[in-house]
Order: structure tokens, then C-alpha cells, then sequence
């Protein structure tokens, strides 16, 4: 029943990505989210950092997308409030298909029954319906944001090397207030190698 939801198009989960609603299944646009969504990827188009785009939305007080989240009554997130925008929450809307209206799911394997390893799956593996629903940015913009992207793993990869050794806790480890999944990044500063984790909903 599950398998024959997805590829009508219809959402597994519980909670719809910053930007939408759900309705039947359906991802339906949250207007007021939405324009949020819009305006970072124009602000990207215009060349501006991580960095700056989340300190603008802050300095803007535009509520965060778990803070969003829980002034709209999603119970896991009522205590998100002091929650900020980080730059990995604005790099991970950049980077998700859900806004050109694709509906991305089966990322992660979290079954200890089965035999596939734990965590995230490769790209090839996820189940993608295309035009499930209705678009925020279009695809073109989605493409240039995603070359860009590539660009600069290539000069990260040039700098810092490869990421290093595999992530063991990758789709296990949750955040102890909202219980998001924990996402690792690396950083390299004056040739030393330093790993850190932050709420994947921040």
C-alpha cells in the first residue's frame, strides 16, 4: 500500500518540508513559507553565501524552519523557538527537488531488519516521482543552483580533501530537542582535521 501511495505521488511522513502543507498526502504551497523559499534562491542567484542569506533572514526575523514549524502547532517542534536560521538549513533548501515539484523519499534506511546498511542511500536508490505537485522555484533556477553546487564541492575537495572516514551514526543519531536527524560535516583549519554535528531541522 505503501509503494502504490509513492508512486501516485503521495508523501509517507508527517511532517511536508518548510515551504508546503500537507493535504491528503499531497504537498499543498505554504504561501508565506514559500516566499521565504523564493527569496533564498534568489538571493543565491545573486551570489550570496550560506552565511549571509541565513543572517539576513535573521537580522529580518523571519521565524526559522523549525521555529515555523512550531508556531504552527507541529507539537516536536514547540520547543524551537529560539532556533535561528544556520546555514545548513539554507543549503539544504537549495539542494532539495521538492521545490521544483519533484517528491524525493526513501533517503535513508533506518530498518535493522533489513540487510542494506543504515543510513543514507545513494542517490540511485531513492524514489522520485517527478511533477507530484505544484513547483516553487522553477527548474531551470533549481539546475543553475545545483552547478554552482557542484562547483564548489570541487574547490572544498581541492582544499580539504575527501570527506574522511564514513559516518557511522548517519541516520541514527537525533537531535535531543525535535529529534531530527544529526547530519556530520568536516572542516579543515591550518591542516587540522575537525568533525562536527548539528540538527538537521536547524
Amino acid at each position: 500500500a505503501f509503494q502504490t501511495k509513492k508512486g501516485q505521488g503521495q508523501f509517507i511522513g508527517s511532517q511536508a518540508p518548510y515551504g508546503y502543507v500537507l493535504q491528503e498526502n499531497y504537498f499543498v504551497i505554504d504561501e508565506p513559507a514559500a516566499e521565504v523559499v523564493r527569496r533564498i534562491f534568489s538571493m543565491k542567484m545573486q551570489g550570496k553565501s550560506f552565511h549571509e542569506i541565513a543572517k539576513i533572514l535573521n537580522q529580518e526575523n523571519i521565524p526559522s524552519p523549525s521555529r515555523y514549524a512550531g508556531e504552527h502547532g507541529a507539537k516536536k517542534y514547540r520547543n524551537c523557538a529560539h532556533i535561528l536560521w544556520q546555514p545548513q538549513a539554507v543549503s539544504r533548501i537549495l539542494y532539495n527537488r521538492t521545490y521544483v515539484g519533484d517528491l524525493v523519499q526513501g533517503k535513508y534506511n533506518r530498518s535493522i531488519y533489513s540487510k542494506e546498511k543504515q543510513g543514507k542511500k545513494k542517490e540511485e536508490s531513492w524514489e522520485v516521482v517527478e511533477n507530484s505537485h505544484p513547483a516553487i522555484v522553477d527548474r531551470d533556477v533549481f539546475e543553475q543552483i545545483q552547478k554552482i553546487r557542484e562547483r564548489n564541492r570541487k574547490a572544498r575537495r581541492d582544499k580539504q580533501g575527501e570527506p574522511g572516514y564514513s559516518n557511522i551514526l548517519e541516520g541514527i543519531l537525533v537531535c535531543g530537542i525535535c529529534q531530527h536527524v544529526m547530519r556530520r560535516n568536516k572542516d579543515v583549519r591550518k591542516g587540522k582535521v575537525q568533525y562536527y554535528f548539528y540538527c538537521g531541522s536547524a
